[in-house]
């Protein structure tokens, strides 16, 4: 029997114009940062995909991979995210969360 590949591009995308210039599910605005927090609290592919209109679970796994592989720079870029609005909260004197 043949194995099907399949690209991981044609499962995610990225514009730097849209959803804050995030990698998000081809065609929606679920982003892979929304999908590894649920999957990091312990949630299933398969959970995940049911959560989401239009996400299938091999789009949640193109997710994950995509995570795992640039992991460093996606950890990094939530760490600075995160900085940035406990700066913004600190300045305007709310707490974040």
């Amino acid at each position: 029997m043949p194995v099907a590949t399949i690209d991981i591009d044609e499962l995610l995308e990225w514009s730097p114009n849209h959803n804050g210039g995030q990698v998000v599910v081809r065609a929606t605005p679920v982003t892979v940062q929304r999908i590894v927090g649920l999957h990091l609290e312990g949630r299933s592919a398969a959970d995940i995909a049911a959560s989401f209109t239009h996400v299938s679970i091999a789009a949640v796994h193109a997710a994950l991979s995509f995570y795992y592989q640039h992991k460093e720079a996606l950890d990094e870029e939530d760490r600075m995210s995160a900085a940035e609005a406990d700066a913004f909260a600190g300045e305007h004197g709310h707490e974040t969360l």
